[in-house]
This record gives structure tokens, sequence and C-alpha cells, in this order.
């Protein structure tokens, strides 16, 4: 059954399902979606907790065979699966598994954004028929505001509308940016309603840097900038997931302009296909002039690293693996 992020509380209230598939890319709704389904996990006395990656077709055989067997303990396990991309033949096993699933185990399946043509397969459908399917779809421009308007709620403010636009023009949809922004602000303990005027100096100065910054300098190619932000974002504790987030957004943006370039339309045409803002229009335009795809690829094959290590399914360095992500990126020509 396919549900929307909003009706996963009450599905849950139902009791528990023996799989659950979320899949999307924006990672913090995902993120939230997944926390809710093991938090009611955990409620209903699923305190065993297993992690995998699969890559393979024998991967999900093996973990399937522990979603079948018995815990050590005796405990109810929920085993969290988090892969990519799925595709007929990596779920095959999954579905066997199906048609008898252990009722002490729930499997909680995350993925990136399944395709439209993947969904109207069959393989897909009997998927579909058997879990509960959460599809996260990235906010619109109205999405996002009623996200930031849900988690000044969520943090008890009482906000104008221009604070609103301010927190909306700061972040440029990225809702990590926009949640941590709205953290901030709590923490100021401002009088109800708050007005722009009361925010001087809550959102970063100008001798500060942001993930927005690091973004401009790679897409220049200026290493040794990029590097320096880095090194200020992440001493001042920035998400790892920020970084990773605003960086792969470039990459396949650039992805996209690339094959447009390659296809004969002009620069303005480029830029405006893909709303890139005026002041951001002379980095992208430096990194069309000097990136190639196949560097592309290879970035794209690190952000996949990034992202495994932040979710503790690799033991590699993070901080090492994004500082090597924005090398190759501004080295790249």
């Amino acid at each position: 059954m396919k549900i929307k992020p909003e009706q996963l509380q009450a599905k849950l209230n139902q009791g528990l399902e023996p799989l659950y598939l979320i899949s999307g890319d924006e990672t913090l709704l995902v993120d939230q979606s997944a926390d809710l389904i093991r938090f009611h996990c955990k409620q209903q006395g699923f305190s065993e907790r297993e992690k995998h990656s699969p890559e393979t077709k024998h991967d999900w055989q093996n973990i399937l065979d522990s979603a079948n067997s018995l815990s050590l303990f005796g405990d109810k396990k929920i085993i969290d699966i988090q892969s990519n991309k799925i595709n007929a033949k990596t779920v095959e096993p999954l579905k066997s598994y199906l048609e008898s699933p252990n009722p002490d185990t729930v499997i909680l399946l995350t993925t990136g954004k399944v395709e439209a043509a993947s969904t109207r397969t069959k393989w897909f459908k009997t998927l579909e028929e058997q879990a509960t399917f959460v599809q996260i779809w990235p906010l619109d421009e109205k999405g996002f505001m009623r996200f930031i308007e849900n988690q000044c709620h969520s943090q008890g403010l009482s906000v104008e509308p221009d604070v609103l636009n301010l927190i909306k023009e700061n972040t440029e949809g990225n809702l990590l940016a926009a949640k941590q922004e709205i953290e901030k602000i709590s923490l100021l303990n401002l009088p109800s309603p708050i007005k722009v005027e009361d925010l001087e100096g809550a959102f970063a100065d100008a001798s500060r840097f942001t993930v927005f910054h690091l973004s401009e300098q790679a897409l220049a190619g200026d290493l040794k900038q990029a590097l320096k932000i880095l090194k200020q974002l992440q001493a001042e504790g920035v998400e790892p997931y920020l970084l990773l987030w605003q960086l792969t957004k470039d990459i396949r943006i650039l992805s996209s302009m690339l094959d447009a370039k390659q296809k004969g339309m002009p620069p303005a045409a480029i830029f405006k296909q893909h709303r890139i803002l005026f002041n951001k229009q002379p980095f992208y335009e430096t990194a069309l002039q000097r990136v190639k795809m196949g560097t592309i690829n290879q970035l794209l094959l690190k952000a996949r690293q990034i992202d495994q290590s932040i979710k503790g399914l690799s033991r590699d360095n993070t901080d090492l693996l994004i500082l090597q992500f924005i090398t190759r990126f501004c080295q790249s020509n």
C-alpha cells in the first residue's frame, strides 16, 4: 500500500507490517519517516536492530536468512536495510520472504527515489502490495514554506510572515539548513511574534562562511578557498549531511547542464531551464568549462561513499571523504 509521509503515523497506529519501504532523495524527510517506524517498533518490543547495506542478490539472501532466524536473546528485531537502488533481481529474495514473513521481525527498507517507470513494473507492484510504501517527493516552494512553518510550530515559535520568507531565502530549499536556523532562533528567547528586525545577528554574519560559499568555491575550482571554508564549517560542527546535500545537488545540476550544453543549448537558456540564480551563474559557467561527465560520475560514486559513512555503514572517515570529494571537484579539468 502506498501512503504519503503524513499518513504514516495513522498507519502505524493500526499495527506493524512485515515490511516498510521508504523512497526519496530528501534525506531529512526520509530519516524522519524511518525514525517514526523505529520508534513504534521499539514500543512494540522490537528491541534488537540489525543494519545492512546490500550490494548483490547474495547479500539480500543473507539478510533475509537473518530475518527468518531467531534472535540470540529471543528478542523481536528490526532489519534496517539501506540501499541506494532496488531492482527486480535484488529484491527477488525479499518477495519470497514476504510469502511467509517472520512475525518477530520488521523489515525497514530505505532507498533513493524510485523512478516512475519502475513503479509500473510487475516486480515493484507485487512488492508494493505486500509492503507499506512511503513515497517522499522533493518539496516545491509551497511545501518548503509549510515545512518551515511546521518546524517553527514544533519549536513553539510564533513568527511574522517576513521571518518565514527570511528563513526561506537564507536556506534556499535546504531542509536541514532551515531546521538548524529555526533551532538557532528558538535559543534566542525572543518575544512573540518574532519580527525580522529581532533577528539581526541571528543568521551567519559576513565574516563566517556557509555551505553555499563552499558550493561556490567548489564550482569555481578554487581549491585553496574551498578547503579553508570546509575547515571552518567542520570546526563549527556543521552536519556532514548538510555538506553532502549541497555538493551532491551541485553535481546533479551540473550533470544535467552539461547534457544540455552538449545538445547545443546556449548558456542563458541552460541557466533559465535549471533556475540558476543570477549571482550563482558565474560559478556554474566556470564549472561547465572545466568539468567533464566522467568526473561527475566519479564524484557521484564518492558521494555514495560519504553517504554510507555518515549512516555508519562503513568505517571510512567521513571528513576525509568530503575533503577528497572537494579536491577532485576543484581539480577536475
